[in-house]
């Protein structure tokens, strides 16, 4: 009895190889059927998100651009003059997320987006304008906001005797260039006032 158990004849080792392999067959093919199936539904999912997001990347594209446009400014350009007095750049870049936003706004409302869509594209042009507008406020108003300085002198007001470096880094004073004529000057006699300029710049 054993011995059969272990060592079974040929036809039945046969019929038990071709059952196993039939029942090893049809577990494959259910489980690459349930397979098949979560790879169908992945990917309707995938393409319905896709097309729920497909008219609204533009709007999120004008979005990201106008952060890009704010936050560019006081962490890079404000470094150079050429873009920190005038910040064309970043004028440039708010122009370029109007033109998104125009575009997700006109594929919302003109299309057949979903009614959270076209919600969604308008909140996002007002975040953006209203990115826009604090950074106008921020460059052209606040900034030119300089605090009043109280111990400065007044119109007519005789200013204090005082020593600065000049261009070429030679400390003047002021009672130095009061009692002593210019190098240019072809009279020879002291000036009666000195023209001080400062070069502020920009804060």
């Amino acid at each position: 009895m054993v011995a059969q158990l272990v060592v079974p004849g040929s036809f039945q080792s046969f019929q038990w190889n071709m059952f196993l392999f039939a029942r090893l067959q049809r577990k494959m093919h259910a489980v690459r059927g349930r397979a098949d199936q979560t790879l169908d539904q992945l990917r309707d999912r995938f393409g319905v998100m896709m097309r729920k997001l497909s008219w609204n990347w533009p709007a999120w594209v004008g979005f990201l651009s106008s952060i890009l446009a704010f936050v560019s400014y006081f962490t890079v350009l404000v470094r150079f003059p050429i873009t920190r007095d005038v910040p064309w750049v970043n004028f440039l870049l708010f122009g370029v997320a109007a033109l998104f936003f125009l575009t997700g706004l006109n594929r919302a409302f003109t299309g057949s987006g979903s009614l959270g869509g076209k919600l969604v594209s308008s909140v996002l042009a007002l975040l953006g304008v209203s990115i826009l507008a604090v950074f106008c406020f921020i460059v052209f108003h606040a900034t030119r906001q300089l605090p009043a300085s109280h111990g400065a002198p007044v119109v007519g007001q005789k200013a204090p005797d005082f020593a600065l470096r000049d261009t070429g880094g030679k400390l003047v004073s002021l009672s130095t260039l009061l009692s002593s004529p210019p190098e240019l000057a072809s009279s020879g006699t002291a000036p009666e006032g000195v023209l001080l300029i400062f070069y502020r710049g920009y804060w």
